[in-house]
């Protein structure tokens, strides 16, 4: 049996051009993106990712990075992007 950690975060973390490009261009970020209409987006932490992931405006911006980053340090495969869930003080809020 696999179980995996998610971690859930506000969408607030991250920017209106970030959160721009996971809605319609997720294909160019450097993650695997699942959108969820008008709440946020399932993305894929990579176990490898320092080695996979590298800061890009286009294909991983800084606010995203920050995320995965934080994501990774806990153990957790996966990062939940949801609108309800209450920002945290170690990230920046940009909305």
């Amino acid at each position: 049996m696999e179980i995996n950690k998610m971690l859930s975060l506000c969408t607030a973390h991250v920017t209106e051009r970030t959160a721009h490009i996971l809605e319609n261009y997720s294909e160019m970020l450097q993650v695997v993106v699942y959108d969820k209409p008008k709440y946020g987006w399932f993305v894929h932490v990579p176990d490898d990712f320092k080695l996979v992931i590298e800061v890009d405006m286009d294909t991983c911006p800084k606010d995203l990075y920050d995320c995965l980053e934080l994501a990774h340090k806990n153990g957790c495969g996966w990062l939940n992007f949801d609108a309800d869930v209450e920002p945290l003080s170690e990230l920046t809020v940009y909305r």
